[in-house]
Order: structure tokens, then C-alpha cells, then sequence
């Protein structure tokens, strides 16, 4: 019986600690909160057994914790007369001799007790009914949580006086909540998070984009639910993110586009030949001359379906798909719409010595300003002609952008290793309703050529090419909806494309033509010599 009569004299000594009127704040939104938010803030009387008709208070907030937003609200009526005032850079001194939470006391000790502080904002509501007493919701603020360390004692009130009916003065006046303060774990920190990517100038970079995926209770990837964000890089290779907070795990992944009509265009001769190179040019310790970062582009030259490791089944593969057979059902090369596209994306980091791991895709944001660099490549791309660069890596104070020249086929690391250029001249004439157009090559040496060729196929028809490259040269051509691929391939490790005239294409006219203006354009150029070096082709 005695502990029980303690506990409830210590409930009635708390309580009344409070005072008669009671004036509590409180923020309504639900935890935890975010920087940047916006907060809600009410201001609640409890009258209790007092009748306040005048209700005065001052308080103080942090103006690096919080940033006043609008205007305040006030709810006691439309006849309640209100007023309200503010001083920035100040701060109140309590008085020493009485609680802090006495804010009556406060009040009449020391009223004016303030002192510039450049930290702190004070504040000063007044309010006066004649119709009936203070109580309840008294007023709403709205405040723009800011970026801080740690959030303890950001908003507090400082003082307060009260008249009752007969102007009597209400004594005491307390709060519930008197100080409020934050805990570490209710405060989530925003970051400026950002992901680049390298790439290849010339490159429609803005075709791919980001997955950012949540991950499972054991760190692995949950492709299962739904995305956390997904987003395409700008054109400087760029993303920039600002809904995640400091503390957030992800995994993120560089994701394709299989509509983009430059994948008909990423594996050329050059990727074939450095394949077939690779896996006939092998010395005594098994090791490739021709790679020289061997274990990403061996990952990226590994295309057969069901193969794990680069062999002679790619070489075959990737060829077959330059003569223009379809490999599909054996290989996952790039081409448009496909089923399937294989496809390498992982941390920079990683890059180079690549092998599949979680840790490639892993994120955990750690400060409010992150940047991560990611790399990515399309299977088959061995010169990165569409690909991440992995001898130029990128930096976070740098553009994405690595080598790359389109127009006369440098692609990639080997743009920097030209073996020479070569020219072939296209000239054309009219005769007989034909159109006939030979390719004309000076530059010996050449151990692949591939020439993709728009034409206007409601104004000609391809009767045939004739190849003149060579009798050891395996020669290739397709076509189709008025686009063209016709080139030649050395499959013997010797073999060169003869100059002179190694191609004449010739078509017939559907419709009477004058002169060959406007009916072809080239596409793409591309070329390399017997030891695998991209040879920069102009087509003119």
C-alpha cells in the first residue's frame, strides 16, 4: 500500500509541475523525418480549470535547424484578436532562480532577457477572446527541416503570461513540451547522390539509364519489387538523384535500350576479326596477344549462349553474324528488338578485371554528397566502339566521354592505335538503267573491310555485288530494306584485301534517273590490319 500511495503522489507532483494552463507544441508529422521536409507545427492549450481570454507566449527556434515557411494560422475564432511578432538573431537567457519550464515565472523575473545570437530566432504570439476562453488548437507554423549533425533542442518555449476572465493573472503556466528535440534515428539525411557512366563521344548516351533496385534482408539484389528509381543519363553521361538519404543501401545497374537502332551497328569486322584473332594468336602460356585487357574482353567476347568462356564458338559466332547469317538461336549478339541482349554493367572499379559479383551493384550512401562511377559494355563490342573505354577511366571531376570517331570507324581503346587510314572511293555512273558503282582501295594490308550502305530502295534494286578482294578473302554481303553490309574478312590469318577495285555493286533503276545524287549514303565505315588495329576507313 505504501509504494502504491508513492507512485500516485509522484503522478500529482508531475502534473502539477505543468501548471494550471498548459502549452504544448508538437510536430504532426510522422516519423521519421527528412531534410527538406516540410513540418507542421501546432501550438495546443489546455486550459485545464482556467478560463484564459488573454494569452501571450514567446519561444525561440534554431534557424540552422529550421526555416520559418508562410505564414502562421491562427484557430481561435475569427473574433480572437491576434497578434504576432518576430526577431531574428536573438536568443533568451533564462533566469536562474526559477524552473526553465516556469514560464510564468520566467516571465515576470526576467520578461526582456535577450541577447543577439546569429543561431536563434524568437517569436511572440498574442491572442484575446471576448467571446470565450483560450483552448485548444491555438496556432500552426510550417518549417523547412534543414541539413544539420544532430537535432537536440531546436525549437523551445521561453515564456508566457495569461488574464483569466476578470483580467485575473493565470498562475502557474508550464508545458508538456518544452524543449523539442529530434533523435538521430528520426532524421533522415538527405544526399546528392550521383551516377556517371563512361561512354564513347559520339555516343547516344542518353539511350541508356539507371536501375536502382532495393535489396534483400541477405545484401543480395531483389529483382522482384518494384524499382526504388529508374532514370536516363543526361547527355554529359550524368544522373543525379535526390530522394535517397545518407544511410540507404541499393543496388544500381546501367540498363539498355532494345529499340535503340545503333545495336544492328555494334558488332562490326573489326569485333569479328579481333574474336578470330584472339583465339588462333594464343602463345605458349595460353595467353592472347591481341587482348590487352583480357578479362573484360574476354567477358564482353563471350556470346554464345550457354558458353561461359571465350572461345573459338564466339570467333565462329560473331563471324557468321558479320556474313549476315542469323545466330540468334546460338549467340546473344546486339541487334535491334532483340529477345535477349547481354549486357555488362558494373562499378568502374570493377571494370577491368570483371567478374559477376553483388559487390559490383552494392551502393550504401555514406555522405550527402556521392558519386558513383559506373562502366558498362554490349557483348561482342570488342573494339568499344558503343562500350565503356576501360583505358580511359573516368573521374568524378571529369566528363563520361572516352574515343570515338563514327565517321571514319576509330572506335574505342584503338582509335589511339591506328595502324594508318585508308580511303575507299565510291564512284558511280548511270548505264543501260543501271546503276553501277565501284569501290575503289589504294591501302594495302587490310585484313577486314565492312562498308554498311543506305541506298534508296524505292529507286533502285540490288542485282549483285562483284568481289575482287582477293581468293584467300572471305567475302560477305547483305541486304535488305535498302540497307546494305558488304565487306571482306581475312579467315586465315594471312590473307589481305587487294587494292584496286575489290567491289562493284550494281543496281537497276525502278524510275528514269538523271545523275546518282541523293541515292546512297554511308552508315558506317570500318576496317583493321592483320595484327587486329582498327585502320581508320573513310568512305567517300
Amino acid at each position: 500500500m505504501k509504494k502504491l500511495l508513492l507512485i500516485l503522489l509522484l503522478s500529482v507532483l508531475g502534473f502539477s509541475s505543468y501548471g494550471q494552463l498548459i502549452i504544448n507544441q508538437e510536430i504532426t508529422n510522422t516519423k521519421p523525418y527528412r531534410v527538406g521536409d516540410t513540418l507542421t507545427m501546432k501550438y495546443n492549450v489546455i486550459k485545464g480549470t482556467t478560463n484564459p481570454r488573454y494569452l501571450w507566449m514567446r519561444y525561440q527556434y534554431s534557424n540552422k535547424h529550421l526555416q520559418k515557411l508562410g505564414s502562421t494560422v491562427f484557430s481561435q475564432g475569427t473574433t480572437a484578436q491576434n497578434f504576432e511578432a518576430t526577431w531574428p538573431n536573438y536568443a533568451f537567457t533564462p533566469n536562474g532562480t526559477t524552473g526553465v519550464g516556469e514560464m510564468d515565472k520566467q516571465y515576470a523575473l526576467t520578461p526582456w532577457n535577450y541577447t543577439q545570437n546569429g543561431d536563434w530566432i524568437a517569436k511572440q504570439f498574442t491572442t484575446q477572446r471576448a467571446d470565450a476562453v483560450i483552448d485548444g488548437l491555438w496556432a500552426t507554423e510550417k518549417f523547412i527541416l534543414l541539413e544539420n549533425t544532430t537535432y537536440q533542442n531546436v525549437h523551445k518555449l521561453d515564456l508566457a503570461t495569461a488574464n483569466g476572465t476578470n483580467d485575473a493573472p493565470i498562475v502557474p503556466i508550464g508545458s508538456q513540451v518544452l524543449w523539442l528535440s529530434f533523435a538521430d534515428a528520426d532524421v533522415k539525411h538527405v544526399a546528392s547522390f550521383r551516377v556517371k557512366v563512361a561512354y564513347p563521344s559520339g555516343f547516344d548516351i542518353t539511350s541508356l539509364g539507371v536501375i536502382i533496385r532495393p535489396l534483400n534482408a541477405d545484401g543480395t539484389t531483389n529483382t522482384t519489387a518494384t524499382p526504388l528509381a529508374t532514370k536516363n543519363f543526361n547527355s554529359a553521361g550524368i544522373i543525379d538523384f535526390a530522394q535517397f538519404n545518407i544511410g540507404e543501401k541499393f543496388a544500381i545497374y546501367i540498363s539498355n535500350n532494345f529499340a535503340a537502332s545503333y545495336l544492328n551497328n555494334i558488332v562490326t569486322v573489326t569485333d569479328a576479326y579481333r574474336a578470330f584473332l584472339a583465339v588462333t594468336d594464343v602463345g605458349l602460356n595460353g595467353t592472347s596477344s591481341v587482348f590487352q585487357y583480357p578479362i573484360i574482353e574476354k567477358a564482353i567476347g563471350n556470346v554464345t549462349i550457354g558458353d561461359n568462356d571465350f572461345n573459338n564458338n564466339d570467333a565462329y559466332y560473331l563471324f557468321a553474324h558479320i556474313l549476315g547469317q542469323d545466330v540468334s538461336a546460338k549467340a546473344v549478339i546486339p541487334k535491334n528488338n532483340p529477345t535477349a541482349l547481354r549486357f555488362i554493367s558494373t562499378k568502374q572499379s570493377a571494370y577491368t578485371n570483371y567478374v559477376p559479383a553483388q559487390t559490383n551493384h552494392s551502393v550504401t550512401i555514406t555522405s550527402a554528397n556521392q558519386t558513383e562511377l559506373f562502366s558498362y559494355a554490349f557483348a561482342g563490342d570488342l573494339d568499344f566502339s558503343h562500350s565503356s573505354n576501360p583505358a580511359q577511366p573516368i573521374t568524378n571531376s571529369v566528363g563520361g566521354q572516352g574515343t570515338m570517331n563514327r565517321m571514319i570507324a576509330n572506335k574505342g581503346i584503338y582509335s589511339n592505335q591506328l595502324a594508318g587510314t585508308a580511303t575507299l572511293s565510291l564512284t558511280s555512273k548511270i548505264e543501260n538503267n543501271k546503276v553501277i558503282l565501284s569501290g575503289n582501295l589504294t591501302q594495302a594490308g587490310l585484313a577486314g573491310l565492312e562498308v554498311i550502305l543506305k541506298y534508296d530502295n524505292s529507286k533502285l534494286t540490288l542485282d549483285g555485288i562483284v568481289f575482287d578482294a582477293g581468293s584467300s578473302i572471305t567475302n560477305f554481303s547483305t541486304d535488305k530494306d535498302g540497307r546494305l553490309t558488304f565487306g571482306s574478312m581475312d579467315q586465315i590469318k594471312t590473307a589481305r584485301i587487294k587494292t584496286g577495285t575489290p567491289y562493284k555493286l550494281t543496281f537497276t533503276s525502278n524510275v528514269p534517273l538523271t545523275n546518282t545524287a541523293g541515292l546512297f549514303y554511308t552508315e558506317l565505315a570500318d576496317a583493321v590490319d592483320g595484327n587486329g588495329n582498327k585502320i581508320g576507313l573513310n568512305v567517300e
